[in-house]
């Protein structure tokens, strides 16, 4: 019933506006002449009273206007006016008129591409039945998670928890390696140590950390991020940096390596904090002999109970 209201309502205002518009006014005038003739009761002679009235009530436009928006479709009839002015504009511009419509064309398709994208890899549900039971297997390490193909097809064959497997794999996202990676020649420690002062940010590698190569790193004095592998050969760039002190480039997870690199890459401030963390503390990665004294005890008791 309120639809049917709201529509007859709106085909009035439409389709008889002048009636509608006679209406209001008065409407309007009627409540300005009962608050005049109080007034002249009240003692004020009949011109001071319909002055009185006019000023107290203000002016019918904002009434007017207030009813429209109470009647309804409010909307189309902007709109509308907003057509009847734009169109014998763009006809008398037809240039911009085309590159108008073509910029429009063109934001509206590259949208629809893109929701199309979306809609078929992330909101469209998967095509498998109770998608809500998929459960994933990873054999997670310090540096990612994955798990090999002679591992999908033994787990496949002595499955007995699940109804069936099924295996991915994330495929090449278009980059071609020509250009973006510089595959550079052996140099001398001078050429490397220049080499590296060009960089913004260096990566060490998870899993197979730099150890004497982060030491000649730090002549430049770098920003370095490193995530630290499970075992020793993973963990050396780490230990220097906790060595020198003042460094926040130690991620704790693969995400965090990520966001680590490109923060340095984008945040310059940030990049040179870290470097100048690494210029001020890096005398502790070379002068400290505790280290040394360490693996001379250690060298000492194994040679001894040889």
């Amino acid at each position: 019933m309120r639809f049917l209201a709201w529509f007859r309502s709106v085909a009035a205002k439409f389709f008889h506006r002048s009636q509608i518009e006679r209406d209001m006014e008065e409407e309007l005038r009627s409540h300005t002449q009962h608050r005049a003739d109080d007034l002249e009761r009240s003692g004020l002679d009949r011109a001071e009273a319909e002055r009185r009235a006019r000023i107290e009530f203000g002016g019918h436009g904002r009434f007017k206007e207030e009813c429209r928006e109470a009647l309804g479709g409010n909307f189309i009839e902007i709109l509308m006016r907003d057509v009847r002015f734009s169109v014998p504009v763009l006809r008398k511009s037809p240039g911009f008129t085309i590159v108008a419509v073509l910029t429009l064309a063109l934001a509206i398709a590259a949208n629809a591409v893109v929701f199309g994208i979306l809609n078929a890899l992330i909101l469209r549900p998967l095509n498998v039945p109770q998608a809500e039971s998929l459960y994933g297997i990873d054999r997670a390490s310090a540096w990612g998670s994955y798990q090999s193909y002679p591992d999908y097809l033994d787990l496949r064959d002595h499955n007995r928890g699940f109804d069936g497997l099924a295996a991915y794999t994330i495929a090449a996202a278009g980059l071609d390696a020509d250009q973006y990676c510089v595959i550079l020649p052996p140099m001398s420690r001078e050429r490397f140590t220049a080499a590296v002062g060009l960089a913004d940010v260096i990566l060490d590698t998870p899993g197979w950390s730099g150890g004497k190569s982060t030491l000649d790193c730090l002549a430049a004095d770098p920003a370095i991020v490193t995530l630290p592998g499970r075992f020793m050969r993973g963990r050396h760039t780490a230990a220097i940096l906790r060595r020198i002190g003042g460094v926040a480039t130690i991620a704790r997870s693969l995400n965090e390596y990520v966001e680590i690199a490109a923060r340095l890459g984008r945040d310059a401030d940030w990049r040179a904090t870290q470097r100048l963390a690494v210029a001020a503390g890096k005398p502790r990665a070379f002068r400290d002999m505790e280290y040394m004294r360490a693996l001379e005890t250690f060298l000492a008791e194994a040679v001894a109970r040889s």
